[in-house]
């Protein structure tokens, strides 16, 4: 798989909001408790230290 591929399953997230649509694409998969939420990540993404920033994998859509 390359750096690029959505994982199968995975299906763009029609939900919006602004902070999704400033990290996004978001992609889904599964329903309801199951739900999964990906992204594929990039430079915008990261903290100082060029590693994903804690609060992107802190993210809850309710």
């Amino acid at each position: 798989m390359n750096a690029t591929a959505i994982p199968e399953g995975f299906t763009p997230f029609t939900r919006s909001s602004p902070l999704l649509d400033l990290l996004g694409p978001i992609y889904a998969r599964g329903n309801g408790l199951q739900l999964e939420l990906g992204l594929l990540t990039d430079s915008r993404h990261a903290n100082g230290r060029g590693t994903l920033h804690g609060g992107v994998l802190a993210i809850e859509e309710s």
